[in-house]
């Protein structure tokens, strides 16, 4: 068992190296999308024939203004949403690899499983014991 735990870690580490590139991907999307943003709010300045064109239309200025508040809320709130999803993953992934990190070694000598053999130990009873260990479920 004591040879299968330096390969474990070091698959463990490979895949938080991989996590950790991905989440500064992610990071660095995440700054593009922003910058789009800001750019597209630019945009979307009212011009004073924007205004004009409404008030012929029969639209007040407080009903554009709570259209385009609705939007941009509803922008910012999926945008926070999309962001906490993923660091609720980043975080079950990080707490899985350290609950498995941080788990107690069990190691068996030869005499100990002699001696639980004769003492009519099963090996299912000491798997059981093992997972009860482990916290594993």
């Amino acid at each position: 068992m004591d040879n299968s735990t330096p390969e474990a870690m070091k698959e463990l580490q490979a895949e938080r190296d991989t996590l950790r590139r991905q989440v500064e991907q992610l990071q660095e999307e995440a700054n593009r999308y922003r910058s789009l943003y800001e750019q597209i709010k630019q945009d979307l300045t009212l011009t004073e024939q924007d205004v004009a064109e409404w008030r012929e239309n029969g639209v007040s200025g407080e009903q554009a203004l709570a259209e385009i508040e609705e939007v941009m809320r509803s922008t910012r709130q999926e945008e926070e949403l999309s962001r906490l999803r993923e660091v609720e993953r980043e975080r079950d992934t990080y707490l899985q690899s350290l609950h498995f990190l941080t788990r107690p070694n069990v190691t068996f000598t030869e005499e100990e499983l002699a001696d639980m053999e004769n003492n009519g130990v099963t090996g299912k009873q000491v798997l059981a014991e093992m997972d009860q260990i482990l916290g594993v479920q």
